[in-house]
């Protein structure tokens, strides 16, 4: 897989940019509807200052506190402010209802495309992927990009607002305003300073985040086992540990954004001993003095409030730049070629020709491997834990590809077939039977949704689930619970076998499929499968050597390479490796 290099600002603001566009009608209205109500507040301020400069200019005139017609004017003044007040209302709740859809489709259009792309990734990418990073991005940093329709409300709006507040202090007083520019790129500069390095410290939060959800998901997914070793206390310091990393690692961040209003504030503190100096100096009329000083601690919090989505946006950044480069840039190894084309029904043959194989390019897991699989026989992977044999077997369904030779089916190079043709001729039963949350009946049928009641119960027969399942509380409408945790092993991997065989499959892999189950059992499900082997190619992956001793061809494996290969009898006689691990399981029984 093609892992590719963090983004540049430019190409992430471009692609959220193409995130957010789907919806561009409901961010118009939200982005107008917010500038409109920026307007509303210095529209109140400035009915009510005018109405001080009138009643001071006719104070100074004459003798009354309030003069004639003060009261139609304050009316006047009332009404206004309402009406602005009004509009503010609306326009906000206008701006909240579009902004924030638009913000909650983002994240389900982000979160989506992450869930469809995980779909198409190769297992390797999972083996070199940990569960608490992936999960940690759906989630934080998900939620952190969905924001991105608020913080381009605020980054639009806001310097909207400084503007009209700007522009008010002009109309109150040119000498003030040009005072007041002084401190301006102060605080310009300052946001600058202190959000720098914000997406730095995104990303290393997320990173510590990540570790500590990798372990949360790994003690969760095995509490047996870890109340098997009273490794409790162990892992809550494990835990700790990270969860402590993380913590600081977020605190570095919080001690920078903490330092921004405090900042701005304390040069809006100097701007307004300035503006106080200079009201007074220019002998600038009291209500024109109010209406600057007010939409001068407007336009302080304006800038404020940019510096503060100046730092959420470094974060969103980084963000981004995870989701798109650990996700969806990553390109799939295992997809189909350009000219690709469908299978169709195979006979069955698959051959391995001169394959090799490796996780990581320096280190082999199978190295050589020839060897050819007629139609309908029954092969069996035999060899110690580690030869190889699973990761064989998953080259034949695409799972990984060979990082020398070639598999072919019924002689056509897979490479060549579309992956789908490909997966839905073989039928898989692996050694974790992994079951979904849902009822019986719809594990069964995961594989064919559109499956009949008699081709499930069929299914179900033959792999000697039935009987069990009719003693469930609701039979096949029970539900299993997530991962089949209400069943036990043997009846998941019955279950699992009687999902692979009702798509009817014409190549079966059965990897250590029965080995949770007893012996009887074992002895019944092998019997009933019999009629299911014939006809199709079956691949048996085994480490109980007695489960295979009629299989027409087992294949020896050792160290990624094929160290015998014949009938069970014929293996005996050799006084090779299968005959010394066969012997040594049956001298286990005897003992």
């Amino acid at each position: 897989m093609d892992s590719p290099q963090p983004s540049d600002r430019p190409a992430l603001i471009r692609r959220l940019i193409a995130f957010i566009s789907p919806f561009r009608k409901q961010l118009a209205l939200g982005l107008l509807s917010s500038a409109l109500s920026a307007g509303a507040l210095p529209l109140a301020m400035k009915s009510m200052t005018d109405f001080i400069d009138s009643v001071r200019r006719q104070q100074v005139q004459g003798s009354a506190a309030y003069p004639p017609g003060a009261e139609q004017q304050v009316v006047h003044v009332g009404l206004t402010i309402v009406a602005a007040y009004t509009g503010l209302l609306v326009f906000r709740f206008a701006q909240g209802l579009f902004l924030s859809e638009v913000a909650q489709r983002v994240g389900m259009l982000i979160r989506a495309s992450i869930f469809s792309h995980l779909q198409r990734m190769p297992l390797a990418f999972f083996h070199s992927q940990r569960t608490g990073s992936l999960l940690a991005t759906l989630t934080n940093d998900v939620n952190r990009l969905q924001n991105a329709a608020m913080l381009l409300r605020d980054g639009v709006v806001l310097p909207i607002q400084a503007v009209i507040y700007f522009v008010m202090m002009l109309r109150a007083s040119l000498e003030m305003a040009v005072v007041t520019l002084v401190t301006v790129p102060i605080m310009v500069g300052a946001v600058q300073l202190i959000t720098r390095k914000l997406r730095a410290f995104s990303t290393e939060s997320q990173a510590r985040l990540a570790d500590a959800t990798s372990i949360l998901s790994e003690t969760l997914s095995a509490p047996r086992v870890v109340q098997a070793f009273s490794a409790e206390s162990r892992e809550v310091e494990r835990f700790n540990q990270a969860n402590e990393s993380a913590f600081q690692a977020a605190m570095r961040g919080i001690r920078r954004t903490s330092l921004l209003t405090p900042t701005v504030d304390w040069i809006g503190a100097l701007a307004m001993a300035l503006i106080l100096y200079a009201g007074v100096h220019f002998q600038v009329p009291l209500g024109s003095f109010l209406l600057f000083v007010m939409m001068a601690n407007l336009l302080s919090g304006s800038i404020s409030g940019f510096g503060n989505v100046r730092g959420q946006f470094e974060e969103l950044l980084g963000a981004a730049d995870r989701i798109f480069t650990q996700v969806l840039d990553v390109v799939p190894s295992i997809r189909d070629a350009e000219d690709a084309t469908p299978l169709p029904a195979l006979a069955g043959r698959v051959e391995f020709e001169d394959v090799s194989f490796g996780y990581d390019a320096e280190q082999l897991v199978l190295e050589s491997i020839s060897l050819t699989i007629e139609p309908g026989e029954v092969v069996a992977f035999v060899g110690p834990t580690g030869a190889g044999k699973s990761t064989l077997a998953d080259l034949i369904p695409r799972f990984n590809d060979p990082t020398r030779g070639r598999v072919l089916v019924d002689g056509v190079d897979i490479k060549t077939a579309t992956i789908a043709s490909l997966r839905q001729q073989i039928g898989l039963v692996p050694q974790d039977s992994v079951l979904f949350s849902g009822t019986i009946k719809s594990n069964i049928a995961y594989g064919k949704p559109e499956a009949t009641e008699d081709e499930i119960v069929a299914a179900a027969c033959a792999a000697n689930a039935h009987e069990f399942i009719l003693a469930q509380a609701q039979g096949y409408e029970t539900l299993v619970g997530e991962r089949g945790t209400t069943l036990s092993g043997g009846q998941k991997q019955r279950l699992a076998i009687a999902r692979a065989l009702l798509t009817n499959p014409h190549i079966l892999i059965f990897d250590e499929a029965t080995s949770a189950l007893d012996t009887q059992t074992e002895s019944v499900v092998q019997e009933a499968l019999g009629t299911w082997f014939k006809g199709r190619t079956t691949i048996i992956i085994a480490h109980r050597l007695s489960t295979i001793v009629n299989a027409d061809k087992i294949v020896v494996l050792k160290d990624g390479k094929i160290a015998e290969v014949g009938t069970h009898t014929e293996l005996l006689a050799s006084s090779g490796l299968y005959s010394l691990l066969y012997n040594a399981q049956q001298r286990g029984i005897d003992a």
